[in-house]
C-alpha cells in the first residue's frame, strides 16, 4: 500500500534521479569548436606523466584541418639526443583532438591534454 508519505518520497527519489541524469548528459556534452580556429602554431610544456620527472617545451603546427581530419607536425627536446620531431594526422570529435596515444582537451585558446 502507498501512503502519502511514501508517494512523496519516491517523487523525490525520481526528481533527483531525472535531475542527476540531465547534469551527467550536460557534463558530458562536447562543446563544438570551428575546426579552421586550430590552424596555427601551439606551444606549451609537456610532462612525462610518469611522476613528471621529464618535462620541456613543446611546439606543435596544425597545418589543415579537414572534415575531423587534423594535419599535425611538432618537435620537442630530448635532452643529448636531441629534439625529436614528429609529423603525423589526428582526429577531430568535438572538442577532443586525438593525435597518436595523446588526447588534448579543446577550449577557447588553450589545449590540455595526456599522453
Amino acid at each position: 500500500m502507498v501512503t502519502p508519505r511514501s508517494h512523496r518520497s519516491s517523487v523525490v527519489f525520481l526528481a533527483c534521479v531525472i535531475t542527476f541524469m540531465s547534469l551527467s548528459a550536460l557534463g558530458s556534452a562536447q562543446t563544438s569548436i570551428d575546426p579552421q580556429s586550430l590552424v596555427g602554431e601551439w606551444s606549451g610544456e609537456w610532462v612525462w606523466r610518469a611522476g613528471g620527472a621529464w618535462r620541456g617545451p613543446m611546439d606543435m603546427t596544425i597545418s589543415k584541418v579537414e572534415n575531423n581530419v587534423v594535419y599535425a607536425s611538432g618537435s620537442y627536446p630530448r635532452g643529448a639526443q636531441g629534439a625529436r620531431t614528429w609529423k603525423t594526422t589526428g582526429t577531430l570529435e568535438g572538442n577532443t583532438l586525438r593525435i597518436g596515444r595523446s588526447t588534448y582537451t579543446i577550449g577557447p585558446d588553450t589545449m590540455k591534454g595526456f599522453n
